[in-house]
């Protein structure tokens, strides 16, 4: 199965795939696709992620979240977030009322620990990413281009992060231990015993069925998601349409992370779908697919 390591390779597959059904498209922006398909905001980003050899650490949806906005603004943003930065004079204890737990998703939980003078934040089943302050409340990563805010009340206590990445801004509450545990132990049980979750292959379905000749069922998603793919249905509208009706939707496996994996085949090939468990309000949080092989 392919991973966001054979990213050129996939790309590759997707313009053949595409110039037979007599749609070009430059290598450039095959790239730009199967990145945004991975769930990574952009080209740079994964080709950072591939060189260091592993999962993108920051959770993304159908490209990336963030909160509803005009494309401008997340045009600024991205370049905000893309900028150069330098850290600044920072006392490593200040750090310790950060360190804690954070609700990212309905059942993903972001774990902020400081090691001696090092700060990191870390999401379930994935390797920890370490952050420099670039103020006393907001620090970056040099891994990737993203970074993070914390808020605080009136006593400096933290109660809650902010994500930046992508263009995007993901507001994750604080939250106590016990609740981080139970969280985390109800994901690695569904791991470990590879069941999908309730929901995600209705989600699949709903999302894929009238995609040939529709659009999206945008209000299965969460504003930030249903946002997104608002914007990207233009250029995605080809592929789809390319691959013709759905068949048959087979699960796959639970990925790092608690993606459900789906196996879609459709007239004229075959994708794999990725979905996040839904949330209690029913709303999908997170999808994207990738070719499933090269056309023969």
């Amino acid at each position: 199965m392919r991973d966001f390591r054979d990213a050129k390779a996939m790309a590759q597959s997707l313009r053949e795939a595409l110039s037979a059904k007599q749609i070009s498209i430059s290598h450039g922006e095959s790239l730009e696709f199967v990145s945004r398909m991975l769930g990574i905001g952009d080209w740079n980003t994964l080709s950072a992620l591939i060189k260091n050899d592993r999962p993108e650490p920051v959770v993304a949806s159908l490209t990336e979240t963030g909160e509803s906005s005009a494309p401008g603004d997340r045009a600024q943003r991205l370049a905000e977030q893309a900028a150069p930065r330098s850290t600044v004079p920072f006392d490593p204890t200040h750090f310790d009322k950060y360190v804690g737990y954070y609700q990212l998703r309905p059942t993903m939980v972001a774990i902020v620990t400081r090691e001696g003078n090092a700060f990191y934040s870390q999401l379930s089943s994935q390797q920890p990413v370490q952050f420099y302050p670039e103020s006393e409340t907001k620090f970056f990563a040099t891994t990737i281009p993203a970074q993070i805010t914390f808020v605080t009340d009136a006593q400096g206590n933290a109660t809650e992060l902010v994500l930046h990445q992508g263009g995007g801004e993901r507001r994750a509450i604080r939250i106590d231990e016990a609740t981080a545990k139970r969280l985390t132990d109800a994901m690695a049980q569904r791991i470990a015993a590879n069941t999908p979750s309730p929901g995600t292959e209705e989600a699949v379905r709903r999302h894929l069925a009238p995609l040939p000749h529709g659009e999206p069922n945008y209000d299965m998603m969460e504003p930030a998601l249903a946002e997104m793919a608002r914007r990207q249905w233009p250029t995605l509208k080809p592929v789809q349409v390319a691959l013709g009706a759905l068949k048959s939707v087979s699960f796959v496996e639970v990925g790092p992370g608690g993606w459900d994996e789906y196996e879609a085949t459709f007239e004229h090939g075959a994708w794999y779908w990725t979905v996040y468990p839904p949330g209690p309000d029913g709303k999908v949080y997170g999808m994207g697919g990738r070719p499933a092989q090269a056309p023969a």
